[in-house]
């Protein structure tokens, strides 16, 4: 109760929360990342298929590359089996949810950087800025796919509904947009 009173906390002064979904290739939901207003970030591999120790199930919100990731290592200090040996020059590759995680924190700083987004409208956006995943097994579920750092920041891939506008007369809200149209077909 204490972490998401801090959660719940930071998200009112308008901090966006990014957490790792875990590492147990398991569906049940883990915290902090499973609790309402934080995105959750499954791992993906090198093949653009859901990493074999990522968590998974409908609580995760994205997934970013979480394999074979450069990170830096302190001298001396011991690192689980996901982590390589570190060189000489105190980097090494990691993998884990937690090396997926700061890739979506950092692709919100950037299209925030850009655009004065609400908490809403940034996890809109990086609902809607990704790339599929090859999904080889539909009941572990990553989220809709892998983040699209492009997709965040080019104009034309942004969801309408993040931006004031005008189309055809109707005013269109930052908060939602009025789409028509008509779809038909044999299904």
């Amino acid at each position: 109760p204490f972490l998401k009173d801090a959660l719940d906390y930071a998200y009112s002064q308008g901090a966006i929360l990014v957490a790792a979904a875990g590492n147990n290739d398991a569906d049940a939901p883990f915290y902090p990342a499973a609790y309402p207003n934080v995105i959750a970030v499954a791992a993906t591999d090198q093949t653009n298929q859901r990493a074999s120790f990522s968590n998974y199930g409908l609580w995760v919100d994205i997934a970013a590359p979480g394999v074979s990731i450069i990170s830096t290592f302190l001298p001396g200090a011991t690192y689980g089996s996901a982590c390589g040996a570190p060189t000489g020059t105190g980097y090494g590759p990691c993998g884990g949810t937690s090396m997926a995680t700061p890739l979506i924190s950092a692709i919100a700083g950037l299209a925030l950087s850009n655009n004065p987004l609400t908490q809403n409208q940034i996890t809109t956006l990086i609902g809607s800025a990704y790339d599929p995943v090859i999904n080889t097994n539909s009941n572990k579920y990553i989220g809709p796919g892998r983040i699209n750092a492009l997709k965040m920041v080019t104009p034309s891939a942004v969801p309408i509904a993040l931006f004031s506008n005008i189309m055809d007369g109707r005013f269109v809200s930052s908060e939602g947009a009025i789409i028509e149209g008509t779809a038909s077909g044999s299904n």
